[in-house]
């Protein structure tokens, strides 16, 4: 399991989780794993309704803030958009106008904070602060 996973993991359950290898010797996300708890991804989502989806993802962000002791810095009137952009072959031609276009968009909105980041390199804690 890769470090990024293994800490949201553990954010998520409050702790390491108990996870049987296979093979000790190797790299953990190079082998099968077997999990205490059912892991749902996103590809898998479908048979959860939108309103649960959303309950899931609140709770794990929430349990990443406490881990990583992240402190929300805002009221209930702002609003944050945090705009994760992507490099390689699946990144945007024109990063500098995409990010333009959310800049203008978020300025017409009263008290909106607008944050750009490429999540590719960015641990659990810097993505939830």
């Amino acid at each position: 399991m890769s470090p990024w996973l293994s800490t949201l993991m553990e954010a998520t359950f409050n702790g390491p989780l108990n996870i049987e290898k296979f093979n000790e010797d190797s790299n953990d996300y190079e082998w099968p794993m077997c999990y205490e708890e059912a892991v749902v991804m996103r590809h898998n989502e479908g048979g959860m309704s939108r309103e649960k989806r959303m309950e899931v993802y609140d709770l794990i962000r929430c349990k990443a803030r406490m881990m990583c002791d992240v402190e929300l810095d805002r009221t209930d009137n702002d609003i944050g958009l945090t705009l994760f952009m992507r490099t390689g072959s699946r990144s945007f031609r024109n990063e500098t106008a995409v990010v333009e276009i959310f800049e203008r968009e978020c300025m017409k909105v009263e008290n909106c904070r607008l944050k750009v980041a490429y999540s590719s390199n960015l641990t659990v804690c810097e993505q939830v602060s």
